[in-house]
């Protein structure tokens, strides 16, 4: 396969990924409101198959990588860390903010996280951020303005916990990408994103006591909870991995970008939601400050 033909792969995979993440929260919309499941339970759930599942596949490829962590008490507590504060906080707000709002807002919210990573570079390098990345900051502000209050200084157009949820989504991912590095470099990313998966899922669910709630299933809440544990958690997770080896960290992270404004329209057509056009600014506001955060890496990058 030429260079060409490599980059083309690597770009259909990535897009492949934000759109399936993008119906994943469109399609746990679609279950909260057909059913009694709650976020917690959801999360929990996923999370837990996932990582089954993940570690289940790095049993067969890497057998000898699979319980190297477990040997190391420092690095116990570090994976515990991630598992807790990155992968449980960032699968359990989303979905709550979904369930608080809606796919599209909450997806949307989530994304700022690449503005908050500005934050973040500046505070641990000790450097202010550069002119277009500050023009970004405020974009992106000015989005999360418009959305949370339609302009309107005195009240709110979505509910608090909605914004709350969202915006710590994107704070929780930030950690999420920023601190397991070391983890990565030392085990390798399939054993440790696994072995997440798993503690955070137990974790949850007994935060949440998800194993005593009943629910209320239906043969379509079955498949939904399917849908979104395989092809919106696992499948983009393995192929997303790939993806990033062939175009690099930085273009994938532009391209995968695509996943809030899947999420948008697939909102609009599934669950027959609307929005204002103060709402689309937002949106709109939000995703450019994504998009100059992405373009300015990538210059860089080039």
């Amino acid at each position: 396969m030429n260079k060409f033909s490599k980059q083309k792969l690597g770009l259909i995979i990535v897009l492949a990924c934000g759109t399936l993440w993008g119906l994943s929260g469109v399609l746990g919309q679609l279950l909260f409101r057909q059913s009694t499941i709650s976020p917690g339970c959801l999360s929990s759930f996923r999370m837990f198959v996932s990582g089954i599942c993940i570690l289940i596949l790095c049993l067969i490829r890497t057998p000898h990588a699979l319980g190297t962590v477990w040997k190391h008490k420092g690095d116990i507590f570090s994976l515990f860390i991630f598992a807790i504060f990155g992968v449980m906080a960032v699968q359990y707000t989303y979905f709550a903010a979904i369930s608080a709002s809606n796919a599209a807002t909450a997806t949307v919210l989530q994304y700022t996280y690449p503005v908050l990573m500005l934050f973040y570079t500046a505070f641990s390098t000790r450097k202010l951020p550069a002119v277009n990345e500050i023009i970004a900051i405020l974009f992106a502000c000015f989005g999360i303005f418009l959305i949370s209050t339609h302009g309107d200084l005195h009240s709110l157009s979505i509910s608090k916990s909605a914004l709350f949820l969202g915006l710590l989504s994107a704070v929780s991912f930030v950690f999420y990408t920023v601190y397991p590095h070391k983890l990565y470099e030392k085990y390798g990313i399939t054993p440790i994103m696994g072995w997440a998966f798993v503690i955070a899922g137990i974790v949850l669910c007994l935060i949440t006591r998800s194993y005593h709630v009943s629910f209320t299933f239906s043969l379509r809440s079955v498949a939904l909870v399917l849908a979104i544990t395989f092809f919106g958690t696992l499948i983009p997770f393995l192929s997303y991995g790939t993806g990033v080896q062939i175009l690099g960290n930085v273009k994938a992270s532009l391209f995968v970008t695509i996943e809030p404004i899947v999420s948008g329209i697939l909102t609009v057509l599934f669950t027959k939601q609307t929005f204002s056009p103060v709402d689309i600014a937002g949106f709109i506001c939000i995703i450019g400050a994504i998009e100059l955060v992405a373009f300015k890496a990538l210059r860089k990058k080039n």
